[in-house]
């Protein structure tokens, strides 16, 4: 038993004891949040370990009731496989993270994914329906496309599968009854890519579908309807839905009766695996919670008349757990400190290490003139005592910003990329900084090292924010509002009517196409993964456009009216930029130090595509040329984080900087948001709208024509005639298209004299 641990430290001290002696582990936690921060933390420690993707595999739960008529997604599922297929294969010893619910859960038995497994390579000989029939008894789902975990297609000789142990799906195309080419292939656009020199397949589903568990399966349904006298009606129906051989909503929770025996996930560990119990008082009043849970909800489903299991039969139960957990070599992490050796265990062994509550709060009081430098002064004292300090970012570019700024005040940092190098002999008191994902910090007291997250520092929690692309279902998903008989336009062709989806038989497989029609009866099937090239015809109302011939001129020509019609706007604005480019603007100075300091406590890791619009508009701005730059992005990914960025460099040089805005409510959105970042510099933000009285309007005026006011967001009040600045240097506008008329009037002479930054999410025409 080891206590005096929690957080992040509990983590290190299991790496710690697994690098002194690899072997597979499997730690319980009593949640299932709990094991993803504890999967987290273990994966920063351990990055690089043992090849590949490192040792660290989680095993998640599932978070949907075995009573409700609901199945998890996909993608739980297959990685719940694909945990069990690498535990099996022990191919490298792994530190497997669970909860109490997922490890006491009833699970397929080994043999099943043995048995249901098959070695795919180029060259080795396999018959097309042999592969067929191992996706289908594997539980895999025939679609069109395939684009998610368990989705299997056919098309001639071609068979595409995503199975739970890559991160893309698979393409194996066939020559008879060989295996001619095996690659991956994206599934955005279906192309195919690398390819591979062999796979394994293994089931995206725990249970057997082929036709003797099936047999299996129905047989003991019945006879547990018969015995506990369930509905004959509903008892009809589940028959049926087994009989067609594909799984079903629902199909999990009757797992146990399609095996011999079921199994569970300690039955997959080696033999000399340890186990781990985090908070094991938790992890057993979690298991007894459960337990009584799932009592109530069975019960109320069969006084339903559902045909369910009873809970022991698809859950360990506590007491069979503590039978399972004591069968190995276990250790026991507690956040309590432990006196002396408990009765019934063997050792209790006392840990410590010291955590960070309030570091931001602490460093923001630091009274160094600055956060950075009240970080550099309490790191000093830790090197003092004989510690090294590691600062870990989440993002590089944090690293590289921090490295540079300590780098300006001549402190020595060391910037590493494994989480091993802190803790193996190193000089005293170096300093680190590294890129990783780290719950927490802290200092352990048997090694000389302080670790810290940007987070504890900065005081905001920090995340990646991406946006994923769409898939294909998603894009056939944005037409709903196309009915039978709109009107499209083909990149390619023109004008059509869309006549809705039809599916249509090439070869064995069917596919899914768009169906649309052209002038003169003219008819073109499109393929769903082409329906990118049309789009929703969108034009006056009062008048209708003619259809385009397939293979006519019509079209051509109408592009090139297009062609010529975008020329002479380029024309127009190459003249219109000709003119700002003779106009000159005070060019403002390079970023500094404190600037690097205020990038440094921005709350979010950049984007790729905001870190770059950042760099450009400061290069816009390091120009004499007046800065004229639009920039568009969704709603919540960071443009008022650049136009901040901007404001704080032209109000730190003297200029003036307004943020005008359509409405009172972004008015008030965007002042809080200068006010919270700008809050410890030496800057008067104010705002200026209806929401002000007129006694504080007078105030704001006064202040920007006297130059007291650095900074003020406003709406449209801002383009009035009583309103004057002392310098104006920059003018940042949101969403211009909102504005009327009169006001868009008026913004174009007001942004013919300074520097202009335009925020949208949707572009202006």
């Amino acid at each position: 038993m080891l206590g005096g641990l929690e957080g992040a430290a509990r983590a290190f001290a299991l790496a710690r004891i697994w690098l002194a002696g690899p072997r597979t582990v499997l730690a319980v936690c009593p949640t299932l949040p709990l094991a993803e921060t504890l999967a987290k933390d273990l994966e920063f420690f351990l990055a690089g370990e043992g090849g590949g993707s490192g040792p660290v595999r989680l095993f998640p739960a599932y978070e949907v009731s075995p009573y409700q008529d609901l199945d998890p997604p996909p993608e739980v599922t297959a990685r719940r496989m694909g945990v069990l297929w690498e535990l099996l294969a022990e191919e490298q010893p792994l530190i497997v993270v669970t909860s109490a619910a997922a490890a006491a859960a009833r699970l397929c038995p080994p043999e099943h994914l043995v048995d249901s497994s098959l070695q795919i390579a180029p060259g080795a000989s396999l018959e097309r329906g042999h592969l067929v029939d191992t996706l289908v008894r594997g539980g895999y789902t025939p679609v069109s496309l395939v684009e998610q975990v368990g989705d299997f297609a056919l098309r001639g000789s071609v068979v595409d599968y995503f199975g739970p142990l890559l991160d893309e799906p698979v393409r194996v195309e066939f020559f008879g009854d060989e295996v001619a080419s095996l690659r991956r292939f994206d599934p955005l656009d279906q192309r195919s890519q690398l390819a591979l020199p062999e796979t394994t397949l293994v089931p995206c589903h725990p249970v057997d579908l082929s036709p003797t568990s099936l047999k299996r399966g129905l047989g003991r349904l019945r006879r547990l309807a018969r015995e506990e006298g369930l509905s004959t009606r509903k008892l009809s129906e589940l028959s049926e839905r087994l009989e067609q051989g594909t799984a079903f909503t629902g199909l999990e929770n009757l797992l146990p009766l399609f095996f011999k025996r079921a199994s569970d996930l300690f039955e997959f560990l080696p033999d000399d695996a340890w186990q781990v119990v985090v908070e094991p008082a938790e992890v057993e009043a979690r298991l007894e919670a459960e337990e009584e849970q799932l009592e109530e909800a069975f019960k109320e489903a069969r006084e339903e008349g559902s045909i369910v299991l009873a809970p022991p039969m698809l859950r360990r139960t506590p007491a069979q757990m503590a039978q399972r957990l004591a069968a190995r070599t276990c250790f026991l992490f507690r956040a309590l400190a432990l006196g002396t050796d408990q009765p019934g265990q063997e050792t209790a062994v006392q840990l410590a290490a010291d955590t960070h509550p309030g570091l931001h709060q602490e460093l923001s009081r630091g009274g160094e003139g600055s956060l950075i430098g009240s970080l550099l002064a309490w790191v000093d004292r830790r090197q003092d005592d004989g510690r090294s300090v590691a600062l870990v970012c989440r993002s590089r570019t944090q690293v590289e910003r921090l490295a540079e700024l300590f780098a300006e005040r001549q402190v020595e940092v060391q910037v590493i990329n494994r989480a091993t190098q802190t803790w193996r002999p190193q000089a005293p008191g170096a300093f680190y900084l590294m890129e990783g994902g780290l719950s927490a910090g802290f200092a352990p007291r048997d090694l000389p090292l302080v670790l810290l997250t940007e987070d504890e520092v900065f005081g905001a929690p920090r995340v990646v924010r991406q946006k994923a692309p769409p898939r294909l279902s998603e894009m056939l998903a944005a037409l709903d509002d196309l009915e039978p008989g709109d009107l499209v336009v083909h990149l390619d062709h023109g004008v059509a009517r869309y006549q809705g989806l039809s599916t249509v038989a090439v070869g064995p497989a069917e596919s899914d196409f768009l169906l649309l029609t052209f002038a003169g009866d003219d008819k073109l099937y499109l393929p769903a993964d082409r329906m990118a090239l049309i789009s929703k015809y969108r034009g006056p109302e009062e008048t209708q456009p003619k259809l385009d011939r397939l293979g006519g001129k019509t079209w051509a020509r109408a592009k090139s009216r297009a062609k010529k019609a975008v020329e002479a706007i380029a024309h127009d604005l190459v003249e219109l930029y000709a003119a700002r480019s003779v106009q000159k603007t005070k060019a403002l100075k390079a970023p500094d130090s404190a600037f690097r300091e205020f990038e440094a406590g921005f709350p979010w890791s950049e984007t790729p595509d905001q870190a770059r619009a950042i760099e450009d508009v400061i290069e816009d701005l390091a120009s004499p040329r007046p800065m004229d730059r639009l920039i568009c992005g969704d709603v919540g990914f960071g443009k008022t984080e650049v136009a901040l960025r901007a404001a704080y460099l032209a109000a730190m040089q003297g200029k003036q900087v307004a943020f005008l805005v359509p409405t009172t409510v972004l008015a008030e959105q965007h002042y809080q948001t200068f006010v919270a970042r700008l809050y410890d510099q030496p800057l008067e933000v104010e705002s200026l709208s209806r929401f002000k009285t007129p006694a504080q309007q007078r105030r704001v005026l006064k202040g920007l024509k006297d130059g007291t006011v650095d900074v003020v967001v406003g709406t449209h009040r801002l383009l009035q005639k009583d309103v004057e600045f002392n310098d104006l240097g920059l003018l940042v506008v949101d969403e211009e298209q909102r504005f009327g008329v009169q006001a868009k009037e008026r913004l174009k002479k007001l942004r013919r004299l300074v520097d202009v930054l335009t925020l949208t999410a949707t572009p202006i025409p």
